[in-house]
């Protein structure tokens, strides 16, 4: 939501927040489109020891039963959008299957091991409904 990037506006591009905002008016927020959202960081080694990396996403609206995630990589270090001017590029794509419920906030777990990325999704206090989603690659 655009609150809480109030933090890092200055980091995006000029105008860049001014030009891909939009209201969501069903959980009455503003977001910003194309923001990067990092999971792991350039040149930082990624353990198969380490705790599962874990991110909140929001529904866009109560019955939504999918959810697609982009994954993108970048060569910068602390990209802000999605865009080629940041120096992004699409790898692949998450689709999420959601469990029936009407909340709102999803947790997406992404997981490293020897040679897999685990993906798991489940909505928010409900662990027990944890579901693993497939990574497509492009």
């Amino acid at each position: 939501s655009l609150v809480s990037l109030q933090n890092y506006l200055h980091l995006f591009p000029a105008n860049y927040i001014e030009k891909n905002i939009y209201r969501d008016t069903e959980l009455c927020q503003d977001y910003v489109r194309q923001c990067f959202c990092v999971f792991g960081v350039k040149n930082k080694a990624i353990s198969i020891d380490d705790k599962p990396i874990r991110k909140a996403v929001y529904k866009m609206t109560k019955d939504q039963r999918k959810m697609m995630i982009e994954i993108f990589c970048s060569d910068r270090v602390k990209p802000m959008t999605t865009t080629k001017a940041d120096g992004c590029v699409a790898i692949g794509k998450l689709v999420i299957d959601l469990p029936d419920t009407e909340e709102y906030k999803v947790w997406i777990e992404f997981e490293y091991s020897d040679t897999m990325l685990m993906v798991h999704a489940y909505p928010n206090g409900r662990r027990d409904l944890k579901k693993e989603s497939i990574v497509q690659y492009r």
